[in-house]
């Protein structure tokens, strides 16, 4: 799942700092028989049809020293939603 979606909902100590706070759309993803693809497709706004929801799900891969994203988009994307 990509990191900014719950990152964006983590309060800020500092009152002058406002983050954009994205919502999601959708019911969470049964984990007993989860959508094809990546599982977490009906959810994302980066989605594409055709592409996220087929075949298996992403890999998980580096997204800089400390951090890992799965997903399908990661380098069309360049990483900046995750």
């Amino acid at each position: 799942m990509p990191a900014a979606f719950p990152l964006s909902a983590v309060p800020v100590a500092d009152p002058r700092h406002q983050l954009e706070v994205i919502r999601l759309e959708g019911d969470m993803p049964s984990p007993v028989d989860p959508p094809g693809g990546c599982h977490f497709h009906p959810r994302c706004p980066h989605a594409k049809v055709g592409l996220c929801d087929l075949g298996r799900p992403p890999s998980l891969e580096a997204v800089g020293a400390a951090r890992a994203a799965a997903c399908l988009r990661l380098a069309e994307l360049g990483g900046v939603h995750v």
